[in-house]
């Protein structure tokens, strides 16, 4: 059985069940399409974290923050969030510590997975 349909802007003409796509339907699919090819990418770049090791002279502490003067570079702000407290309750300005972490999704600090007292 054939159908008539008016045309309508942004649409093809559909004569037959089945027939020629409407734009919005093709564009619905093409944006299926790519998403499902780029997501996966996308979640594998943002898993990949950076990690990072240095170490360097304490600076100052405070709260869940503190920084870290490596020796002949800039100083580093260490985020102790994820670190235990144990580590690194009893450190003070001054004192030499390792860091191991990873550096935060706006680069603007590292995120500390361990703290570690380190001779000079």
């Amino acid at each position: 059985m054939i159908k008539q349909q008016r045309w309508a802007p942004g649409h093809a003409l559909n004569t037959e069940r089945g027939g020629v796509m409407n734009r919005r339907r093709f564009g619905t699919i093409v944006g299926a399409v790519l998403t499902s090819a780029i997501f996966p990418a996308l979640m594998r770049r943002g898993a990949a974290q950076d990690a990072v090791q240095f170490a360097g002279a304490v600076s100052w502490l405070s709260g869940e923050k503190m920084v870290i003067a490596p020796p002949s570079a800039l100083p580093i702000t260490v985020d102790r969030s994820q670190a235990d407290l144990s580590q690194y309750s009893e450190l003070m300005s001054g004192d030499w510590v390792i860091v191991t972490g990873t550096v935060a999704p706006e680069r603007d600090r590292v995120i500390a997975t361990s703290i570690q007292r380190g001779g000079a």
